[in-house]
């Protein structure tokens, strides 16, 4: 039993796990991450596995880790900003009018400048 030790385990598949995960994602830093996972579940689960299907079963591990990630990915749906500036500052004609007044009140403030004043 001394051949299915985690250690040994990471040394013989790590490589070709990885390289799975890789074609499995295209991106390297995610690939790294679920490689770290799927090790990391090998060693909670180890010794529910049969020593004669270790390689399927990290396999299988690995697939596994990588549609969790996915389902994870889905969830986290980047919101609009434009939803956002909506939540802050809601457009209403209210605030419409308001800048409206703000507008013309300034333009009548500028018309009774001096023109040096108004070209500044």
């Amino acid at each position: 039993m001394d051949k299915y030790t985690l250690d040994n385990i990471y040394k013989l598949y790590m490589t070709d796990v990885y390289r799975y995960l890789f074609y499995l994602c295209k991106d390297k830093y995610v690939s790294e991450d679920l490689l770290q996972d799927t090790f990391f579940r090998a060693y909670l689960h180890l010794e529910d596995c049969p020593p004669d299907n270790v390689r399927p079963w990290l396999f299988r591990t690995a697939y596994n880790a990588f549609i969790d990630n996915q389902r994870k990915a889905k969830r986290k749906a980047p919101l609009d900003t434009e939803i956002l500036d909506n939540i802050a500052e809601p457009k209403s004609t209210e605030k419409d009018i308001l800048i409206k007044e703000q507008l013309s009140l300034i333009k009548s403030v500028m018309e009774n400048m001096h023109e040096k004043q108004r070209e500044a």
